[in-house]
């Protein structure tokens, strides 16, 4: 997983306009209204690598259980466990999806400290 090094502005297509918006870092977030996180939860359609990026400096600090959307994406479902792992912060590991009736959508890697 490669860190994003800038995502101030990002430009989002809604019916066929774009409109410029502001994107902070769950770090930057956390930093700057001093909170205490205790569960991070995503599914954002395959960034979920980059947010996580975002994000590591809490999720190394404060180790809020973790619940990822893993499903959009092959190298999600292969990679995300394993750099966690990596990070040695003691994460117990667990998958579950939502829909029975969907097998393939809907995964959820959850990573929680016992």
């Amino acid at each position: 997983m490669e860190a994003v090094t800038s995502l101030d502005l990002m430009s989002l297509i809604t019916n066929g306009k774009y409109e410029v918006v502001e994107v902070v870092s769950i770090d930057d977030f956390v930093r700057e209204n001093n909170l205490e996180v205790g569960m991070i939860k995503l599914d954002v359609e395959g960034a979920e690598p980059d947010i996580i990026q975002g994000a590591l400096e809490t999720i190394k600090s404060q180790k809020p259980m973790l619940i990822i959307a893993f499903y959009h994406q092959p190298d999600e479902f292969y990679e995300l466990k394993p750099y966690l792992e990596s990070l040695n912060l003691g994460y117990k590991f667990t998958i579950r999806r939502s829909c029975l009736s969907q097998p393939l959508t809907d995964l959820v890697l959850i990573a929680y400290q016992e």
